[in-house]
């Protein structure tokens, strides 16, 4: 979990500067492991500063206030939480490449990257984010679709694309993104929580009548034009952007993806009505009982069920049932790719319960490391 904050109009007063400043300082919440701001001046340049760190500790940075500017006319700040990379600066967003400068909050899962690193020119980045934006970086601004039809996963995109002046905004209903247009439509900004908004903007005596809050659409790409005189408007325009879909085969449960946010309390409800997770009586995960997997689909998800098995030579699987090491090798990574994820424990490790893990679905598991997660233990049934 990342969180995007921004701010984007002609002029940027001092009160907005200070207002995008406190964002990007409870933003914190969203993400403690690196933070980034890019400006965009009038002329169309763009400066980047970001740094390895938490907010609080990144805006003492000698050149903070020399970014966070009301000579720029849009600022793109973001908070990194790490799932995908390292912890160091060039992990950290947003990125620069030479048609567009963008942050992402989101994971793009492993069976997607492939894809994407193809349509980034085969290039190899730190993170899953640095290289979709490398994609978008190879298309027309006008053929984003190019790009996010053929992955999938969980993503809020917000960049400048240089090459037709526009801030665009673009996610899918994995991840959130708010609007608060503020001085008759001449300043907008946005951030990942509307309580954010609400809370910094009213702080700062900037929750005025004109003040309008509106969550945008998923799935929906937003280019958004920042005018260069006082006396215009902002305006924008939507087009449709179909996201992907991930195929059958790879579905593991979550969707395959080890993105998050893939189960929602809202769906957790829906599944709960037909389905119990016969381990804790709860629901089920949610894309286990939305896109069902065929029983001994290649093997993957449990042993035939004539075939007689040493018990001592096997691990129980999601039903009870006993699985083979045969079988768990054929399985995929744990599913939730935590700080701490032990990627898919050996075996015989499962087996003596060295690294004991948590069953999900019949295809789908958490490592010993990841299923202590606190974020985990908040989602999951």
């Amino acid at each position: 979990m990342c969180g995007h904050v921004g701010v984007a109009g002609v002029p940027i007063a001092a009160p907005h500067i200070k207002a995008f400043n406190e964002l990007l300082f409870i933003d914190t919440f969203r993400g403690q492991h690196g933070t980034g701001i890019a400006n965009v001046m009038p002329n169309g340049e763009v400066n980047l500063l970001k740094k390895p760190w938490a907010a609080p500790d990144f805006q003492e940075h000698r050149n903070y206030s020399a970014m966070a500017t009301t000579a720029a006319r849009i600022l793109i700040g973001h908070n990194r939480h790490a799932t995908v990379g390292e912890k160091n600066v060039s992990n950290t967003h947003p990125f620069l490449f030479d048609n567009l400068v963008g942050a992402h909050n989101g994971t793009i899962p492993w069976n997607a990257r492939d894809k994407l690193k193809k349509m980034a020119n085969g290039e190899t980045y730190g993170t899953d984010s640095e290289t979709l934006f490398a994609a978008l970086n190879e298309v027309d601004p006008g053929d984003v679709g190019e790009v996010v039809s053929n992955i999938w996963g969980a993503w809020s995109l917000v960049w400048w694309d240089k090459r037709d002046y526009t801030l665009n905004f673009l996610r899918n209903d994995e991840r959130p993104m708010w609007w608060a247009w503020t001085n008759e439509h001449r300043v907008l900004f946005w951030a990942s929580e509307m309580w954010m908004l609400e809370a910094i903007l009213e702080r700062n005596g900037l929750n005025k009548k004109d003040t309008n809050i509106v969550y945008t659409r998923p799935n929906v790409q937003y280019k958004v034009d920042i005018p260069t005189k006082a006396s215009e408007k902002i305006t924008y325009e939507t087009r449709e952007v179909k996201e992907g879909k991930e195929p059958l085969s790879q579905q593991y449960g979550y969707g395959g993806a080890n993105h998050r946010g893939r189960f929602v309390p809202e769906a957790v409800k829906e599944v709960a009505k037909t389905e119990q997770n016969p381990q804790t009586g709860g629901p089920t995960s949610v894309v286990t009982s939305l896109t069902k997997t065929p029983k001994n689909n290649s093997g993957l998800l449990t042993q035939q069920d004539d075939t007689e098995l040493d018990e001592s030579q096997c691990i129980k699987g999601y039903r009870g049932e006993l699985i083979s090491n045969e079988v768990w090798n054929k399985l995929g990574m744990c599913n939730w790719e935590g700080e701490k994820c032990l990627g898919k424990p050996e075996f015989r490790r499962v087996k003596s319960g060295i690294t004991p893990i948590r069953w999900i679905d019949s295809g789908t598991y958490l490592c010993s490391a990841c299923k202590e997660d606190p974020e985990v233990k908040d989602l999951l049934p």
